[in-house]
């Protein structure tokens, strides 16, 4: 993996700004993004806790509801206080908390799926994150994680450029059990997916 960028222009503020009930309903229009959220549900069976870090606006959660998709729970955390506030606005049934990545505030083994998409390029320390969602996730269950592609999506706010190499080597700190693929068109996003604790179902 590579840094990209020295300074990381990733602040509360500079979420905040993306806010906005005219962003929210940009992304009903087009389902979020249609092409990375279909290949991460591919991913979760339904009637699972979830957990979705660094949910923006709920848009993943608007996703799942717009496709019918039937889940136990729903939580989402960010540390933006404005975008958790229209999240809770727009889908008020579900948990949504504002939470350090780093620290999250859930007991060990909680969820059943944890997803960070498009979170670990925005950090400086993405392994850290990493560790984190391995302890919330129950053995068995599933850590899903979507990033760009190398260089091919570029942005100021991209502190780090990873390829599948990458992606592969940092979940295989956490998991013997991981699989990674591209997605989208030209291979756009790198997907990965790694079960925690996996343990056979066979009789021993």
């Amino acid at each position: 993996m590579e840094r990209v960028t020295k300074k990381n222009i990733n602040t509360v503020k500079y979420w905040n700004g993306f806010a906005t009930d005219g962003y929210s309903e940009s992304d009903r229009r087009r389902g979020g993004n249609i092409c990375k959220f279909s290949h991460v549900l591919e991913y979760i069976k339904p009637n699972l806790d979830v957990l979705d870090i660094g949910c923006l606006n709920g848009n993943f959660y608007n996703f799942i509801q717009e496709k019918g998709f039937n889940i136990r729970s729903f939580t989402g955390i960010d540390h933006s206080p404005d975008l958790i506030a229209l999240a809770k606005k727009r889908f008020p049934r579900h948990n949504w908390q504002i939470s350090d990545c780093y620290s999250l505030p859930f007991k060990n083994e909680t969820f059943d799926v944890v997803t960070a998409m498009e979170i670990l390029e925005h950090l400086d320390e993405p392994e850290r994150l990493l560790q984190e969602m391995k302890r919330v996730t129950k053995t068995n269950g599933s850590i899903i994680i979507t990033v760009p592609n190398c260089n091919i999506i570029k942005d100021a706010a991209h502190v780090w450029s990873f390829t599948t190499t990458d992606i592969f080597a940092m979940l295989n700190k956490i998991s013997s059990n991981v699989k990674i693929s591209t997605i989208c068109s030209a291979n756009r996003y790198i997907l990965g997916k790694a079960i925690i604790n996996y343990t056979s179902q066979l009789p021993q």
